[in-house]
């Protein structure tokens, strides 16, 4: 029987990969979600194919953390908890640092010292990368990276670790940079949620326009839908190999000024914006864009959302929240 654990599950991607083993399980799958927090919907998740049990423990408390390991053995590990803000690890660079490093060391420690074999997929993120110029791009694996925040400085450590446990001790362990991901369920602290659920409110409003004030429109960003990221983690945590990192990401550069204006076709809502300055990074990198030719080669993985239908979707889940 495969079992999945899962850290920091009840965030917007543990929902969607649970989702998305339900949709292609042959047989039950056992997952134990680890988080500090019960998700809020949680006694409406209906997955026929997935017998879930949710678990809260400080995962910087490491005799819990052995504790749930060692009575779950958990073949496969997929950790998603972490400190993930960075304008926030700027301001607690301390506590980011020791969150985010310490769990992580906590369970390879755990694994390692229960002789457990299982395989850990440690998601990262394309912050590590840093400042780029646009002659860089797309971004590969093989570059060198510059992290040029607390948070991307976390989130390198904790890449550097998987290294040297798949080396030092033959540990199966996979690591991801992630793009950014959009979708349904989405928190609108995020820019892309942010603007479906305005333009959600504005539909449910019975508006026909709207104004939006937003920060600079023309930054390119590798957008993907939450559910191509989840297909990609899981074929990570089959087939991608030990020790090595992979881009999960597009290909494609999107300005934040198309994702505007497609709400605006799915809406039916004429939309007019408004930069304030203050929403306006002095640093903002123009444009990123990540390569996924090496997830595509070690794991064919395919993407199946386009930009529109992600969009869409989204909006749609906002305006069924709204409508509550």
């Amino acid at each position: 029987m495969q079992k999945y654990l899962i850290t920091g599950y009840a965030g917007f991607v543990g929902y969607h990969f649970i989702a998305h083993l339900n949709s292609i399980a042959k047989e039950k799958i056992a997952v134990l979600g680890i988080d500090i927090n019960t998700p809020n919907d949680f006694s409406d998740w209906d997955f026929e194919n997935i017998a879930i049990e949710h678990r809260t423990i400080n995962l910087m408390n490491l005799g819990e953390v052995r504790s749930s390991i060692s009575d779950f053995k958990p073949t496969h590990i997929l950790h998603l908890a972490a400190f993930s803000s960075v304008g926030k690890s700027w301001q607690e660079p301390a506590g980011y640092f020791s969150n985010n490093t310490g769990i992580f060391l906590n369970l390879l420690e755990s694994v390692k010292d229960i002789g457990l074999q299982c395989k850990i997929l440690n998601i990262g993120s394309s912050e590590e990368y840093g400042f780029v110029e646009e002659k860089q791009l797309p971004l590969i694996e093989s570059m060198g990276i510059n992290p040029a925040n607390p948070y991307a400085v976390t989130k390198m450590a904790q890449e550097s670790m998987s290294q040297v446990y798949s080396n030092g001790f033959g540990m199966n362990i996979v690591s991801t940079r992630s793009f950014n991901h959009i979708g349904p369920r989405q928190r609108d602290t995020f820019v892309v949620a942010s603007f479906a659920k305005q333009v959600a409110q504005a539909f449910v409003d019975g508006k026909t326009t709207l104004d939006m004030t937003t920060g600079n429109l023309n930054v390119e960003r590798d957008f993907l839908d939450v559910r191509d990221v989840v297909s990609a983690y899981n074929l990570l945590l089959e087939k991608g190999k030990s020790g090595e990192i992979y881009n999960v990401c597009s290909g494609e550069g999107i300005p934040l000024a198309e994702v505007i204006n497609e709400l605006s076709i799915i809406s039916g809502i004429k939309i007019t914006t408004h930069t304030d300055p203050s929403l306006v990074r002095p640093n903002d990198i123009p444009k990123i864009i990540g390569s996924n030719h090496k997830l595509k080669n070690d794991t064919l993985w395919q993407r199946n959302y386009t930009l529109h239908q992600t969009l869409a979707d989204t909006f749609n889940y906002w305006k069924e929240q709204l409508s509550k």
